[in-house]
Protein backbone atom coordinates (compact mmCIF):
# COMPACT_ATOMS: atom_id res chain seq x y z
CA UNK A 1 0.00 0.00 0.00
CA UNK A 2 1.28 3.24 -0.77
CA UNK A 3 0.94 6.16 1.84
CA UNK A 4 1.88 9.75 1.10
CA UNK A 5 3.34 11.10 4.62
CA UNK A 6 3.12 15.00 4.50
CA UNK A 7 5.26 17.82 7.22
CA UNK A 8 4.74 21.28 7.15
CA UNK A 9 7.62 22.78 8.56
CA UNK A 10 7.08 26.22 7.46
CA UNK A 11 8.48 30.05 8.03
CA UNK A 12 10.90 28.16 10.58
CA UNK A 13 14.34 27.39 10.63
CA UNK A 14 14.55 23.75 8.72
CA UNK A 15 13.50 20.87 10.97
CA UNK A 16 13.90 16.93 11.11
CA UNK A 17 11.06 15.01 12.51
CA UNK A 18 12.19 12.40 13.89
CA UNK A 19 8.48 10.78 14.99
CA UNK A 20 7.64 10.82 11.72
CA UNK A 21 11.01 9.31 10.03
CA UNK A 22 10.72 5.97 12.43
CA UNK A 23 6.77 5.67 11.30
CA UNK A 24 7.89 5.70 8.04
CA UNK A 25 10.72 3.26 8.49
CA UNK A 26 8.34 1.41 10.13
CA UNK A 27 5.54 1.50 7.51
CA UNK A 28 8.37 0.40 4.86
CA UNK A 29 9.29 -2.55 7.26
CA UNK A 30 6.07 -3.81 6.98
CA UNK A 31 6.25 -3.52 3.16
CA UNK A 32 4.30 -0.76 2.19
CA UNK A 33 5.43 2.30 0.15
CA UNK A 34 5.73 5.60 1.89
CA UNK A 35 7.05 9.01 0.23
CA UNK A 36 7.53 12.55 2.11
CA UNK A 37 6.51 15.73 1.42
CA UNK A 38 8.42 18.17 3.51
CA UNK A 39 7.25 21.76 2.60
CA UNK A 40 10.02 23.95 4.12
CA UNK A 41 11.28 27.21 2.23
CA UNK A 42 14.84 26.64 3.16
CA UNK A 43 14.75 23.23 1.52
CA UNK A 44 13.45 24.90 -1.44
CA UNK A 45 10.13 23.57 -0.94
CA UNK A 46 7.35 26.20 -0.24
CA UNK A 47 4.00 25.24 0.42
CA UNK A 48 3.01 24.73 -3.57
CA UNK A 49 -0.48 23.57 -4.54
CA UNK A 50 0.81 22.33 -7.84
CA UNK A 51 3.35 19.89 -5.56
CA UNK A 52 0.87 17.99 -3.66
CA UNK A 53 -1.36 17.98 -6.95
CA UNK A 54 1.81 15.94 -8.39
CA UNK A 55 2.66 13.89 -5.80
CA UNK A 56 -1.34 12.55 -5.35
CA UNK A 57 -1.57 11.91 -9.31
CA UNK A 58 2.29 10.17 -9.46
CA UNK A 59 2.55 8.27 -6.43
CA UNK A 60 -1.15 7.44 -6.10
CA UNK A 61 -1.69 7.19 -2.79
CA UNK A 62 -4.20 5.10 -0.48
CA UNK A 63 -3.46 6.84 2.26
CA UNK A 64 -2.48 10.42 2.95
CA UNK A 65 -1.04 10.83 6.62
CA UNK A 66 0.09 14.82 8.27
CA UNK A 67 2.27 15.28 11.49
CA UNK A 68 1.80 18.47 12.49
CA UNK A 69 2.84 20.97 15.40
CA UNK A 70 0.22 23.29 16.61
CA UNK A 71 2.18 26.15 14.73
CA UNK A 72 1.82 24.60 11.58
CA UNK A 73 -1.82 22.80 11.64
CA UNK A 74 -3.40 26.02 9.88
CA UNK A 75 -1.05 24.61 6.72
CA UNK A 76 -2.95 21.26 7.29
CA UNK A 77 -6.09 22.18 6.78
CA UNK A 78 -5.12 24.27 3.71
CA UNK A 79 -3.70 20.55 2.39
CA UNK A 80 -6.21 18.01 3.41
CA UNK A 81 -8.74 20.55 1.80
CA UNK A 82 -6.42 20.24 -1.11
CA UNK A 83 -6.29 16.55 -0.86
CA UNK A 84 -10.20 16.04 -0.89
CA UNK A 85 -10.73 18.19 -3.42
CA UNK A 86 -8.80 16.35 -5.78
CA UNK A 87 -8.93 12.79 -4.83
CA UNK A 88 -11.69 11.52 -2.19
CA UNK A 89 -8.38 9.95 -0.24
CA UNK A 90 -8.49 8.87 3.55
CA UNK A 91 -7.09 11.71 6.08
CA UNK A 92 -5.08 11.39 8.77
CA UNK A 93 -3.25 13.93 11.44
CA UNK A 94 -1.25 13.24 13.61
CA UNK A 95 1.67 14.66 15.99
CA UNK A 96 1.06 16.43 19.12
CA UNK A 97 -1.45 18.60 17.52
CA UNK A 98 -3.36 16.15 16.88
CA UNK A 99 -2.96 14.41 20.21
CA UNK A 100 -3.80 17.95 22.32
CA UNK A 101 -6.95 18.99 20.27
CA UNK A 102 -7.81 15.75 18.50
CA UNK A 103 -11.87 17.20 19.01
CA UNK A 104 -10.91 20.21 17.04
CA UNK A 105 -8.98 18.62 14.67
CA UNK A 106 -12.10 16.37 13.80
CA UNK A 107 -14.12 18.91 13.89
CA UNK A 108 -12.71 19.55 10.06
CA UNK A 109 -14.47 17.85 7.34
CA UNK A 110 -11.52 17.32 5.53
CA UNK A 111 -10.29 15.25 8.39
CA UNK A 112 -11.34 11.59 8.47
CA UNK A 113 -9.26 10.39 11.13
CA UNK A 114 -6.43 11.14 13.76
CA UNK A 115 -3.96 9.64 15.78
CA UNK A 116 -3.17 10.35 19.56
CA UNK A 117 -0.20 9.70 21.81
CA UNK A 118 2.41 7.29 20.31
CA UNK A 119 1.46 6.06 16.96
CA UNK A 120 3.85 3.10 15.80
CA UNK A 121 1.33 0.63 16.24
CA UNK A 122 -1.84 2.48 15.58
CA UNK A 123 -0.60 3.06 11.84
CA UNK A 124 0.95 -0.09 11.11
CA UNK A 125 -2.70 -2.03 11.97
CA UNK A 126 -4.75 1.35 10.06
CA UNK A 127 -2.58 0.95 6.92
CA UNK A 128 -3.24 -2.91 7.13
CA UNK A 129 -7.01 -2.35 7.96
CA UNK A 130 -7.24 0.00 4.67
CA UNK A 131 -4.95 -2.57 2.28
CA UNK A 132 -7.49 -6.09 3.22
CA UNK A 133 -10.39 -3.32 3.09
CA UNK A 134 -10.68 -4.01 6.74
CA UNK A 135 -12.35 -2.28 9.32
CA UNK A 136 -10.10 0.20 11.07
CA UNK A 137 -12.71 2.32 13.52
CA UNK A 138 -11.90 0.03 16.51
CA UNK A 139 -7.87 0.52 16.50
CA UNK A 140 -6.60 1.78 20.13
CA UNK A 141 -5.01 5.72 19.79
CA UNK A 142 -7.48 6.73 16.65
CA UNK A 143 -10.42 9.08 16.74
CA UNK A 144 -12.91 10.26 13.97
CA UNK A 145 -16.29 11.09 13.68
CA UNK A 146 -19.40 8.66 13.56
CA UNK A 147 -23.09 9.90 12.93
CA UNK A 148 -21.68 13.60 13.40
CA UNK A 149 -20.37 13.22 16.97
CA UNK A 150 -16.47 12.44 17.37
CA UNK A 151 -15.38 8.77 18.69
CA UNK A 152 -12.08 8.67 20.16
CA UNK A 153 -11.04 4.98 20.84
CA UNK A 154 -9.03 3.71 23.77
CA UNK A 155 -4.91 4.66 24.10
CA UNK A 156 -2.69 1.72 23.83
CA UNK A 157 -0.04 1.78 26.96
CA UNK A 158 3.25 3.60 26.04
CA UNK A 159 5.91 1.32 23.90
CA UNK A 160 7.69 -0.44 26.57
CA UNK A 161 11.28 -0.28 26.34
CA UNK A 162 11.75 -3.43 24.85
CA UNK A 163 9.21 -2.75 22.21
CA UNK A 164 11.46 0.83 22.40
CA UNK A 165 14.54 -0.44 21.27
CA UNK A 166 13.08 -2.70 18.04
CA UNK A 167 12.07 0.22 16.55
CA UNK A 168 13.65 0.92 13.43
CA UNK A 169 16.28 3.82 12.72
CA UNK A 170 14.09 6.82 11.33
CA UNK A 171 13.95 7.38 7.50
CA UNK A 172 16.22 10.12 6.79
CA UNK A 173 16.47 9.71 2.97
CA UNK A 174 12.82 10.61 2.63
CA UNK A 175 13.67 13.64 3.76
CA UNK A 176 16.67 14.69 1.72
CA UNK A 177 18.67 14.52 4.53
CA UNK A 178 22.18 14.87 3.23
CA UNK A 179 20.67 18.14 2.29
CA UNK A 180 18.65 19.09 5.76
CA UNK A 181 22.21 18.33 7.21
CA UNK A 182 23.98 20.86 5.18
CA UNK A 183 21.53 23.67 5.70
CA UNK A 184 22.12 22.62 9.49
CA UNK A 185 25.67 23.54 9.03
CA UNK A 186 26.60 19.52 9.76
CA UNK A 187 24.02 19.06 12.44
CA UNK A 188 22.40 15.67 12.66
CA UNK A 189 19.39 15.44 15.40
CA UNK A 190 18.86 12.26 17.60
CA UNK A 191 17.07 10.91 20.38
CA UNK A 192 18.48 8.44 22.88
CA UNK A 193 14.97 8.15 25.23
CA UNK A 194 11.18 9.59 25.40
CA UNK A 195 9.32 11.32 27.94
CA UNK A 196 10.18 13.87 30.24
CA UNK A 197 9.71 13.48 34.24
CA UNK A 198 9.32 17.45 34.51
CA UNK A 199 6.09 19.51 35.24
CA UNK A 200 6.72 22.43 33.49
CA UNK A 201 3.57 24.31 33.05
CA UNK A 202 3.87 25.33 29.46
CA UNK A 203 4.86 22.23 28.02
CA UNK A 204 2.74 19.28 27.28
CA UNK A 205 5.02 16.30 28.81
CA UNK A 206 2.41 16.75 32.06
CA UNK A 207 -0.38 16.24 29.67
CA UNK A 208 1.08 12.93 27.87
CA UNK A 209 1.60 11.78 31.86
CA UNK A 210 -2.04 12.45 32.29
CA UNK A 211 -2.97 11.01 29.22
CA UNK A 212 -1.10 7.83 29.23
CA UNK A 213 -2.29 7.33 33.59
CA UNK A 214 -5.43 5.22 32.58
CA UNK A 215 -3.85 3.38 30.17
CA UNK A 216 -3.09 -0.55 31.45
CA UNK A 217 0.28 -1.38 32.03
CA UNK A 218 1.09 2.59 30.57
CA UNK A 219 5.02 1.70 31.97
CA UNK A 220 7.50 4.38 32.53
CA UNK A 221 7.03 8.21 31.03
CA UNK A 222 10.59 8.17 30.86
CA UNK A 223 12.35 5.16 28.35
CA UNK A 224 15.72 5.17 26.65
CA UNK A 225 17.03 2.73 24.11
CA UNK A 226 20.39 1.22 24.95
CA UNK A 227 23.51 2.51 24.78
CA UNK A 228 24.47 0.42 22.12
CA UNK A 229 21.10 1.08 19.56
CA UNK A 230 21.64 4.43 19.53
CA UNK A 231 25.57 4.16 18.35
CA UNK A 232 24.76 1.90 15.94
CA UNK A 233 22.05 4.52 14.55
CA UNK A 234 24.58 7.18 14.74
CA UNK A 235 27.55 5.05 13.11
CA UNK A 236 24.94 4.20 10.15
CA UNK A 237 23.94 7.77 9.55
CA UNK A 238 27.80 9.75 9.83
CA UNK A 239 28.43 6.74 7.61
CA UNK A 240 25.92 7.44 4.68
CA UNK A 241 26.19 11.44 5.59
CA UNK A 242 29.92 12.06 5.68
CA UNK A 243 28.88 15.91 5.75
CA UNK A 244 27.61 15.50 9.64
CA UNK A 245 30.28 17.12 11.60
CA UNK A 246 28.46 17.23 15.25
CA UNK A 247 25.64 14.97 16.34
CA UNK A 248 23.07 16.59 18.73
CA UNK A 249 21.25 14.47 20.80
CA UNK A 250 17.68 15.91 21.37
CA UNK A 251 15.99 14.43 24.37
CA UNK A 252 14.70 16.97 26.64
CA UNK A 253 16.83 16.34 29.48
CA UNK A 254 19.63 13.79 28.82
CA UNK A 255 21.17 13.87 33.02
CA UNK A 256 17.63 12.65 34.01
CA UNK A 257 19.30 8.82 33.65
CA UNK A 258 22.78 8.93 35.28
CA UNK A 259 23.94 5.61 34.75
CA UNK A 260 22.69 5.16 30.89
CA UNK A 261 24.82 8.81 30.34
CA UNK A 262 27.52 7.35 32.42
CA UNK A 263 27.71 4.53 29.74
CA UNK A 264 27.32 6.81 27.14
CA UNK A 265 29.93 9.14 27.70
CA UNK A 266 32.45 5.61 28.00
CA UNK A 267 31.49 4.15 24.61
CA UNK A 268 30.56 7.09 22.44
CA UNK A 269 34.62 9.03 21.71
CA UNK A 270 36.04 5.17 20.28
CA UNK A 271 32.50 4.83 18.58
CA UNK A 272 31.58 7.99 17.04
CA UNK A 273 34.09 10.82 17.96
CA UNK A 274 32.23 13.63 16.58
CA UNK A 275 31.27 16.53 18.71
CA UNK A 276 28.16 16.30 20.42
CA UNK A 277 25.61 18.46 22.29
CA UNK A 278 22.79 18.09 24.53
CA UNK A 279 19.78 19.37 26.69
CA UNK A 280 20.54 19.88 30.33
CA UNK A 281 18.60 21.15 33.27
CA UNK A 282 20.62 23.69 35.68
CA UNK A 283 18.54 21.33 38.49
CA UNK A 284 20.71 18.10 37.62
CA UNK A 285 23.67 19.67 35.81
CA UNK A 286 26.99 18.98 38.26
CA UNK A 287 30.20 19.65 37.94
CA UNK A 288 31.66 16.28 37.77
CA UNK A 289 28.63 15.71 34.85
CA UNK A 290 29.49 18.47 33.04
CA UNK A 291 33.42 17.22 32.99
CA UNK A 292 32.14 13.79 32.04
CA UNK A 293 30.38 14.99 28.73
CA UNK A 294 33.62 17.03 27.83
CA UNK A 295 35.77 14.05 27.96
CA UNK A 296 33.25 12.01 25.95
CA UNK A 297 33.25 15.00 23.35
CA UNK A 298 30.35 17.12 24.10
CA UNK A 299 31.38 20.31 23.60
CA UNK A 300 27.66 22.70 24.02
CA UNK A 301 25.47 22.35 26.56
CA UNK A 302 21.81 24.07 26.20
CA UNK A 303 19.82 25.23 29.40
CA UNK A 304 16.75 26.32 29.82
CA UNK A 305 16.78 29.51 32.10
CA UNK A 306 13.29 30.31 31.08
CA UNK A 307 12.69 33.48 33.35
CA UNK A 308 15.39 35.60 34.96
CA UNK A 309 12.33 36.05 37.18
CA UNK A 310 11.77 33.98 40.35
CA UNK A 311 8.52 34.47 40.86
CA UNK A 312 7.27 33.15 37.61
CA UNK A 313 9.95 30.32 37.49
CA UNK A 314 8.17 29.19 40.98
CA UNK A 315 4.37 30.21 40.67
CA UNK A 316 3.75 30.53 36.98
CA UNK A 317 5.97 28.06 34.77
CA UNK A 318 7.03 25.63 37.70
CA UNK A 319 10.41 25.98 37.05
CA UNK A 320 11.66 26.80 40.74
CA UNK A 321 14.88 26.29 40.63
CA UNK A 322 16.65 29.26 42.36
CA UNK A 323 19.28 31.68 40.72
CA UNK A 324 22.30 30.26 41.87
CA UNK A 325 21.49 26.90 40.33
CA UNK A 326 21.28 28.50 37.61
CA UNK A 327 24.33 29.95 37.63
CA UNK A 328 25.85 26.90 38.93
CA UNK A 329 25.01 25.32 35.95
CA UNK A 330 27.11 27.54 33.70
CA UNK A 331 30.24 28.04 36.16
CA UNK A 332 29.96 24.22 35.74
CA UNK A 333 29.91 24.05 31.59
CA UNK A 334 32.33 26.63 31.21
CA UNK A 335 35.08 25.19 33.66
CA UNK A 336 34.44 22.01 31.91
CA UNK A 337 35.24 24.27 28.11
CA UNK A 338 31.52 23.33 27.18
CA UNK A 339 30.07 26.22 25.62
CA UNK A 340 26.59 26.93 27.05
CA UNK A 341 23.00 28.02 25.47
CA UNK A 342 20.54 29.28 27.65
CA UNK A 343 16.71 28.65 26.05
CA UNK A 344 14.10 32.27 27.73
CA UNK A 345 11.07 32.67 27.34
CA UNK A 346 8.98 36.50 27.77
CA UNK A 347 5.50 37.15 27.34
CA UNK A 348 4.59 34.81 29.87
CA UNK A 349 0.85 35.28 31.33
CA UNK A 350 1.11 37.53 34.57
CA UNK A 351 4.76 38.91 33.61
CA UNK A 352 5.56 42.49 33.98
CA UNK A 353 7.71 44.65 31.86
CA UNK A 354 10.60 44.43 34.21
CA UNK A 355 10.47 41.22 34.92
CA UNK A 356 11.70 40.63 30.88
CA UNK A 357 14.19 42.74 31.58
CA UNK A 358 15.29 40.43 34.37
CA UNK A 359 15.72 37.77 32.29
CA UNK A 360 17.77 39.67 30.18
CA UNK A 361 20.14 40.60 33.59
CA UNK A 362 20.15 37.20 34.55
CA UNK A 363 21.93 36.02 30.48
CA UNK A 364 24.64 38.95 31.20
CA UNK A 365 25.12 37.75 34.44
CA UNK A 366 25.65 34.05 33.60
CA UNK A 367 26.90 34.92 29.76
CA UNK A 368 25.86 32.09 27.54
CA UNK A 369 28.29 31.31 24.63
CA UNK A 370 24.42 31.43 22.43
CA UNK A 371 21.37 33.36 23.85
CA UNK A 372 18.08 32.28 22.34
CA UNK A 373 14.63 33.71 23.06
CA UNK A 374 10.78 33.12 22.58
CA UNK A 375 7.71 34.55 23.00
CA UNK A 376 5.43 32.22 24.80
CA UNK A 377 2.89 30.40 23.07
CA UNK A 378 -0.10 28.74 24.68
CA UNK A 379 -0.20 25.16 23.48
CA UNK A 380 -3.07 23.50 24.02
CA UNK A 381 -2.81 20.36 26.38
CA UNK A 382 -0.96 22.27 29.04
CA UNK A 383 -1.75 23.84 32.08
CA UNK A 384 -1.14 27.30 31.11
CA UNK A 385 -3.32 27.13 28.22
CA UNK A 386 -5.84 26.39 30.50
CA UNK A 387 -4.81 29.54 32.76
CA UNK A 388 -4.78 31.73 29.55
CA UNK A 389 -8.06 30.69 27.96
CA UNK A 390 -9.54 30.82 31.62
CA UNK A 391 -8.44 34.77 31.84
CA UNK A 392 -9.63 35.64 28.41
CA UNK A 393 -5.98 36.28 26.74
CA UNK A 394 -6.11 34.64 23.69
CA UNK A 395 -6.40 36.44 21.23
CA UNK A 396 -7.63 33.85 18.53
CA UNK A 397 -7.50 36.03 15.63
CA UNK A 398 -3.38 36.12 15.84
CA UNK A 399 -2.87 32.44 16.62
CA UNK A 400 -3.69 31.11 13.15
CA UNK A 401 -0.93 33.59 12.04
CA UNK A 402 1.69 32.55 14.25
CA UNK A 403 4.21 29.57 12.14
CA UNK A 404 6.74 29.65 15.84
CA UNK A 405 7.27 31.24 18.86
CA UNK A 406 9.36 33.33 17.44
CA UNK A 407 7.21 35.75 15.62
CA UNK A 408 4.73 37.23 18.19
CA UNK A 409 2.40 36.99 20.94
CA UNK A 410 -0.99 35.55 21.08
CA UNK A 411 -2.19 36.79 24.07
CA UNK A 412 -3.58 40.45 25.27
CA UNK A 413 -2.35 41.38 28.79
CA UNK A 414 -3.34 44.34 30.70
CA UNK A 415 -0.10 44.58 32.77
CA UNK A 416 2.54 43.47 29.14
CA UNK A 417 1.61 45.23 25.69
CA UNK A 418 2.37 43.81 22.47
CA UNK A 419 4.81 46.14 21.67
CA UNK A 420 6.60 45.35 25.03
CA UNK A 421 7.00 41.89 24.06
CA UNK A 422 8.12 42.48 20.56
CA UNK A 423 10.69 45.08 21.19
CA UNK A 424 12.26 43.25 23.76
CA UNK A 425 11.85 39.91 21.95
CA UNK A 426 13.93 42.00 19.06
CA UNK A 427 16.66 43.69 21.05
CA UNK A 428 16.68 41.00 23.97
CA UNK A 429 20.71 40.19 22.86
CA UNK A 430 21.62 44.10 23.22
CA UNK A 431 19.39 44.34 26.21
CA UNK A 432 21.80 41.36 27.32
CA UNK A 433 25.09 43.25 26.71
CA UNK A 434 23.48 46.41 27.57
CA UNK A 435 23.64 44.83 31.41
CA UNK A 436 26.65 43.13 31.19
CA UNK A 437 30.56 44.18 32.05
CA UNK A 438 31.46 44.07 28.61
CA UNK A 439 33.25 46.95 27.01
CA UNK A 440 30.70 47.84 24.50
CA UNK A 441 27.64 47.58 26.83
CA UNK A 442 27.58 51.53 27.48
CA UNK A 443 26.95 51.26 23.21
CA UNK A 444 24.43 48.82 23.84
CA UNK A 445 22.28 50.75 26.58
CA UNK A 446 22.48 53.61 24.19
CA UNK A 447 20.89 51.70 21.21
CA UNK A 448 18.72 50.13 23.12
CA UNK A 449 17.54 53.99 24.49
CA UNK A 450 17.05 55.26 21.19
CA UNK A 451 14.70 51.76 19.83
CA UNK A 452 12.62 52.17 22.81
CA UNK A 453 11.65 55.75 21.24
CA UNK A 454 10.08 54.13 18.18
CA UNK A 455 6.17 54.33 18.48
CA UNK A 456 3.45 50.81 19.24
CA UNK A 457 3.47 50.89 15.35
CA UNK A 458 7.11 50.14 14.29
CA UNK A 459 6.86 47.18 16.49
CA UNK A 460 3.65 45.88 15.73
CA UNK A 461 4.18 46.30 11.69
CA UNK A 462 7.89 44.73 11.79
CA UNK A 463 9.59 47.85 11.06
CA UNK A 464 11.49 47.88 14.15
CA UNK A 465 12.65 44.41 13.85
CA UNK A 466 13.99 45.32 10.27
CA UNK A 467 15.44 49.01 11.54
CA UNK A 468 17.12 46.30 14.44
CA UNK A 469 18.41 43.66 11.43
CA UNK A 470 19.89 46.81 9.73
CA UNK A 471 21.85 47.97 12.53
CA UNK A 472 22.74 45.03 14.17
CA UNK A 473 24.66 43.73 10.74
CA UNK A 474 26.68 47.11 10.83
CA UNK A 475 27.53 46.92 14.69
CA UNK A 476 28.27 43.75 14.82
CA UNK A 477 30.85 44.09 12.01
CA UNK A 478 32.17 47.41 13.60
CA UNK A 479 32.76 45.36 16.85
CA UNK A 480 34.40 42.27 15.05
CA UNK A 481 36.37 44.88 13.37
CA UNK A 482 37.72 45.69 16.58
CA UNK A 483 37.86 42.55 18.00
CA UNK A 484 35.20 43.76 21.33
CA UNK A 485 32.90 40.54 22.70
CA UNK A 486 29.56 41.10 22.14
CA UNK A 487 26.21 39.00 21.43
CA UNK A 488 25.55 39.44 17.55
CA UNK A 489 21.80 38.01 15.77
CA UNK A 490 23.06 34.60 15.77
CA UNK A 491 26.00 34.05 17.84
CA UNK A 492 28.32 34.95 19.91
CA UNK A 493 32.28 36.94 19.25
CA UNK A 494 34.88 33.75 20.00
CA UNK A 495 37.79 33.78 17.92
CA UNK A 496 39.37 30.90 19.34
CA UNK A 497 36.65 28.30 19.33
CA UNK A 498 35.72 27.88 16.01
CA UNK A 499 39.57 27.46 14.74
CA UNK A 500 39.67 25.13 17.62
CA UNK A 501 36.83 22.85 16.69
CA UNK A 502 37.50 23.15 12.88
CA UNK A 503 34.07 24.50 11.85
CA UNK A 504 31.57 26.68 12.49
CA UNK A 505 28.87 25.77 14.71
CA UNK A 506 25.11 27.50 14.18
Amino acid sequence: MRILMIYPDLHVHVNYPLGLGILSALLRSEGHETRILHFNEEMGQPLDPAVLDRALDEFDPALVAFSSVSNQYRYVREMAARVKERRDLPVLVGGVHATIAADKVLEDPHVDMVCRGEGEGAVVELAAALERGGDWRGIPNLGYREHGRVRLNPLRPLVDEKAFEALPFPDRAGFDFGRLVELKRGWANFMAGRGCLMNCSYCVNHYYRRLYAGTNGAGSALRYRSVDVVLREIEEVVTTYPQVRLINMDDDNITLAKEWLEEFCEAYPGRIGLPFACNVHPATFRPETARMLARAGCVEVKIGLESGSERLRREVLRRPAREEIMTRAFRAAEDAGLRAWSFNMIGIPTERPEEMLETARLNAKVRPYIVRCSIFFPYEGTDLYDYSREHGLIRDDRTDRVSSHLEDTVLEMPQLRREDVLRVKTLFKWYVDAQSDIEAAPLFRLLTSLFERLPAEAWESGRGRELFAEMDRAVDALLRELRMEHYATRSHLDLNFTAKLGFELP
